[in-house]
């Protein structure tokens, strides 16, 4: 429509330039990249990217006041001497307000606010998600999904069994099973259809299997569409309390939902690992402190008073399994938490094998972890089905799942992992202390080596210093060093003159001084020397 208008934000508070927010009546006509296919009532963009949605329209007088502001006061009945005290401001944060003047208190109130939490902004969590904005760790997988190997949790999850495995290869449902999510807000499905019931709608999805991730069907829709399918990866599904929500029905393989000796059935948004147990059928019974409430699919953690033994329920707002830690909320009229460190008292007894890491994480959410637990229980060979390389015994424990021979239970990885044998763990250690020993015998030889060679050096040079400084006055003198030296003996012929080292002539001349110089022959200067034994 031409006469719609845009809000945009500033780029800063002090900053009138054009913002990266823009707050507008979502249509076909959108000029922004992602285009909506079933059009909420209003959308903000970030950037030209879709930020938040309505999903529905607003309450009836939000949504009267709202529409007649981005229709340039063309629309409704109302005139703008109803708005005369109204506004509608969008912040460089993205954040949308509407403002009402209080003539009492003279001051802005607000009536309404978009996103209203971090939850609302679109795909928040990332995909396969649930968000809670009331919880401390707002962000959870779905059950069945796992975190995205990447560092933002932000990136969302991925399923835990590939859509290729549970769909089967032919085309049909394969290993295909729905988890119903009660009274939630799901994203804008990507299809809506007509459904007589839900069979009728449950089929529909899954008459393409790989591209079915999930579907919801309502007995009344005022628009006659009772069946959303949603095709695409999941956009954060939100985790509220209203009752005018819609149940979704999740597709996931089989064995990530039915209930075995090794896993609980997921409670709601909540997964149930083991060896967390809700009931006598599934996890640990020495971890049977976990309840669902199936109506309202809500996780429950049960602690009893250390006097009275008073039984109390805390919810779970959050499921860690990989780093085996879940977050319960507390009575916030009693003082847990000092300088962010827990303290316990009688009203809150948790005892082996949970534990409180010590954490606060806010004044009315906790942190609890869990032990690694025994090998698994079991009555029968049938219960160690799910256990590999183990077999049902009986132990002072009780019947478990004992590891086979060269396997040793892992309580961390919940599997028996395979040690090495007794014979190939004594040729590992002979093999590393021949390496060993034959390092050290070598390194012995080089050092000893190394000694001779330089003592042998040392009594060479003490030789040859006292040798320095004898006079050789004959040919049988000289012929002696010649042999001492080593020297061949065609070195020793035609010697006839007597023989001085050339330390003993520096000596003996005075370093050639000129006191000595006696004249210059034909070969050069002359001097008179005296040696050591005053014989000129």
């Amino acid at each position: 429509m031409d006469s719609e208008v845009k809000l945009t934000s500033w780029s800063s508070d002090d900053n009138p330039r054009t913002g990266s927010f823009t707050f507008q009546i979502a249509g076909d006509g959108d000029d922004y990249s992602y285009k909506y296919k079933y059009n909420p009532s209003y959308a903000i963009l970030k950037n030209w990217q879709r930020y938040w949605e309505s999903g529905k329209h607003l309450d009836s007088d939000f949504d009267a006041i709202i529409s007649y502001m981005l229709t340039n006061f063309s629309t409704g009945t109302n005139t703008s001497d109803n708005f005369d005290n109204t506004m509608l401001v969008m912040k460089n944060t993205g954040e949308l307000k509407l403002l009402v003047w209080d003539s009492f208190g003279h001051d802005w109130l607000v009536r309404w606010k978009a996103p209203a939490s971090p939850c609302d902004q679109y795909n928040f969590c990332g995909h396969f998600t649930s968000c809670n904005g009331n919880n401390y760790k707002p962000c959870n997988c779905l059950p069945g999904f796992k975190r995205a190997e990447v560092s933002d949790e932000n990136n969302g999850c991925v399923r835990r069994t590939a859509t290729e495995e549970s769909c089967g290869g032919g085309g049909g449902e394969g290993r295909s099973a729905f988890l119903e999510l009660v009274k939630v807000k799901p994203g804008i499905p990507d299809g809506k259809y007509p459904a007589e019931n839900e069979s009728e709608c449950k089929e529909r999805c899954l008459q393409n299997c790989s591209h079915c991730q999930a579907y919801s069907y309502v007995e009344a829709d005022v628009n006659g569409y009772r069946c959303w399918i949603w095709t695409q990866e999941l956009d954060t599904v939100q985790d509220v309390e209203d009752d005018h929500l819609r149940n979704l029905f999740v597709r996931l393989d089989k064995s990530d939902i039915e209930p075995t000796t090794r896993t609980c059935e997921p409670c709601g948004i909540n997964t149930v690992p083991y060896p967390l147990s809700t009931g006598p059928n599934c996890g640990d019974p020495s971890y049977f402190n976990f309840s669902c409430n199936r109506s309202t699919d809500q996780l429950t953690f049960i602690t009893r008073t250390s006097t009275s033994g008073t039984t109390i329920h805390h919810k779970v707002t959050s499921m860690d399994v990989e780093s085996k830690k879940f977050v319960i909320q507390v009575d916030p009229s009693v003082t847990y938490c000092t300088y962010e460190t827990f303290s316990s008292d009688e009203s809150l007894h948790i005892g082996s094998p949970f534990s409180v890491t010590n954490d606060c994480l806010d004044e009315d959410e906790i942190e609890v972890t869990w032990e690694p637990p025994h090998e698994p229980i079991c009555t029968h060979s049938q219960n160690c089905e799910g256990w590999n390389h183990s077999t049902c015994k009986a132990t002072r424990n009780g019947t478990r799942c004992i590891c086979d021979v060269n396997y040793r239970w892992d309580g961390d990885s919940l599997t028996c992992k395979q040690v090495p044998s007794k014979g190939n763990s004594s040729g590992k250690t002979y093999l590393i202390l021949g390496i060993t020993l034959t390092s050290v015998i070598t390194l012995a030889c080089a050092i000893i080596f190394a000694y001779l060679c330089n003592r042998k050096r040392k009594e060479d040079k003490k030789s040859n210093k006292r040798n320095r400084g004898r006079l050789f006055d004959n040919e049988k003198d000289v012929k002696d060093l010649i042999e001492e030296e080593g020297l061949e003996e065609e070195d020793n012929e035609g010697i006839e003159v007597p023989y001085f080292d050339f330390e003993s002539i520096l000596e003996a001349t005075d370093n050639f001084s000129d006191a000595n110089k006696l004249g210059r022959g034909g070969y050069g200067p002359v001097y008179k020397g005296k040696l050591q034994n005053g014989e000129v």
